[in-house]
């Protein structure tokens, strides 16, 4: 959901033929919705078809008909647009808060659209704990350790997503993570 319609995924940036570019309708759409496009390396690529040869015989031609209509209609157009405004107003109002939420042991890490910002933990934090407490607070957020194979990250990095929040509900939320870190 990126406002800058001309930003390249990492993919682009690929030289050696490495990276492997899932783009995805569940997130746009529907979650529910289990369609997607890919983009694989040439030498895992007749693997992977073996793989979703088989997989093909459960894929639902009538979700793949539907959505084919609602992207060649124009629909699915305007519906992207529609989100991008939404998730850029949030992360602007998320923006703002941190902003005169300032906590000297926490470093923002927030984009100017999408569903996930993130930020660092200074100070002796211990990030379970944080998470843990905040939840009892109906604060969900996500440590982004689990994405990584390599456990041991230096940062005490923690993620959290406005995707299903309003600006009421950000306002509170930082003012509550901003409190608990000290």
């Amino acid at each position: 959901m990126d406002i800058e319609k001309k930003s390249d995924p990492i993919y682009a940036l690929d030289s050696y033929s490495k990276v492997i570019y899932v783009k995805t309708y569940s997130k746009v759409l529907l979650p529910g919705l289990r369609i997607s496009a890919i983009v694989l390396p040439k030498e895992i690529l007749k693997t992977f078809g073996k793989y979703k040869k088989w997989n093909d015989l459960s894929t639902s031609v009538l979700s793949q008909g539907a959505l084919e209509i609602y992207i060649k209609s124009g629909m699915f157009d305007i519906h992207t647009k529609k989100l991008r405004e939404v998730y850029s107003k949030r992360m602007i109002c998320l923006s703002k808060c941190v902003k005169t939420c300032y906590n000297s042991n926490i470093i923002w890490h927030v984009p100017t659209s999408g569903f996930f910002a993130s930020f660092e933990v200074v100070n002796n934090t211990h990030i379970d704990y944080m998470i843990n407490g905040l939840k009892l607070k109906n604060i969900l957020l996500t440590d982004p350790n689990i994405f990584y194979l390599n456990t041991n990250t230096p940062k005490k990095l923690v993620r959290l997503s406005v995707s299903r929040t309003n600006t009421i509900e950000i306002e509170k939320g930082i003012n509550k993570i901003c409190t608990m870190i000290k």
